[in-house]
């Protein structure tokens, strides 16, 4: 397998942030054609690669890239694929190719690993289920958001993030109501009715908060559609979601 250095070192240094073995390969010019062949030996004795965890990161890496894995198409054949748009990884694409896809900091258990501090070990799962995608927090100590770009359907137990004001939805019977745990209104219930409420820092919405500075005058809606409540973003500035599972949308 043809395979410049650039590339194969590239990929390295983006699944496990092993900078200081990428710069002694980069160092020594190895060839990327070589460097599919190379040896737990060659490593250690001729790259200087002294941490064993290292070199068996690298290896699998390389591993990897002579036997990939077969990638799953949609039934159009495209693909799915996300970008890092912010952090250590910013530029990085990453291919959605297998049923299952875990996200975290632990860089030999997870499919994409993220050198952060504020991502925790075992964070998240993209999973595929009936030709849909979906994104689930696996217990992370910071939570998983997302960008509300569609109404969210308001089941018991979702989390939601609106400015720094978090929210906690309960369902009981018919009732469905929005607990505040942390923010300005902590401790407030937002009982949601037939006519949906409005939410944001001005005194019109139905429930407002005028102390969230990271909330918009008029940041999101619930409402009421087919027997479910949705809340839907109102083209506020900071559009997250912080949620346990949601479905992103076909796989």
């Amino acid at each position: 397998m043809l395979l410049n250095g650039s590339k194969a070192l590239t990929w390295i240094l983006t699944l496990h942030n092993l900078v200081n073995e990428y710069n002694k390969i980069e160092l020594l010019a190895v060839d990327g054609v070589m460097l599919t062949d190379i040896t737990d030996e060659d490593l250690e004795k001729d790259l200087g690669v002294k941490v064993r965890l290292h070199r068996v990161k690298i290896l699998d890496c390389l591993d990897r890239l002579k036997n990939p894995v077969p990638h799953t198409k949609n039934k159009d054949n495209s693909s799915v694929m996300i970008k890092v748009v912010e952090g250590p990884l910013i530029g990085s694409e990453y291919e959605l190719t297998k049923e299952e896809t875990l996200i975290g900091r632990h860089s030999t258990y997870n499919d994409i690993s993220i050198p952060e501090s504020f991502v925790s070990r075992k964070h998240c799962i993209i999973y595929q289920k009936s030709n849909k995608l979906y994104i689930k927090d696996t217990g992370s100590t910071t939570g998983t958001f997302i960008m509300a770009t569609q109404p969210i359907e308001l089941i018991h137990g979702l989390l939601l993030q609106i400015g720094i004001s978090e929210f906690k939805v309960e369902v009981e019977g018919q009732s469905v109501m929005m607990r505040v745990y942390e923010g300005p209104a902590k401790g407030e219930v937002v009982m949601i009715k037939e006519e949906g409420i409005g939410i944001g820092r001005d005194m019109s919405n139905k429930f407002s908060v005028p102390d969230d500075s990271q909330m918009s005058s008029f940041h999101a809606s619930v409402i009421k559609e087919e027997g479910k409540f949705y809340i839907r973003d109102e083209e506020s500035t900071n559009k997250y979601l912080l949620v346990t599972q949601i479905e992103l949308g076909p796989a």
